[in-house]
């Protein structure tokens, strides 16, 4: 995530951030590779509201359809997640 969108963590979970592509990959991500809850992504996220979270996901989905660019840029941080989970 750093590395594509020049965030710092503490950027991904700071209450507040509106508007940030790497805070919405991110939860995409996490909840994408782990299936962890709503609730749980909400609170690591720097304590969102459930439904900010899901319209989060939504988006993101929507977008990764309709945006080539977007698509392949998940695509490229989900390989290189599951790549570190295995080594």
């Amino acid at each position: 995530m750093q590395d594509h969108f020049r965030a710092d963590f503490s950027d991904l979970t700071q209450v507040r951030r509106h508007g940030q592509e790497a805070r919405v990959a991110a939860v995409y991500l996490v909840r994408r590779l782990t299936d962890e809850k709503v609730t749980t992504l909400a609170k690591q996220f720097g304590g969102v509201r459930v439904a900010a979270i899901s319209k989060w996901l939504s988006r993101a989905e929507l977008r990764r359809e309709a945006d080539q660019s977007w698509n392949g840029l998940l695509e490229e941080l989900e390989r290189k997640c599951r790549k570190k989970a295995v080594a």
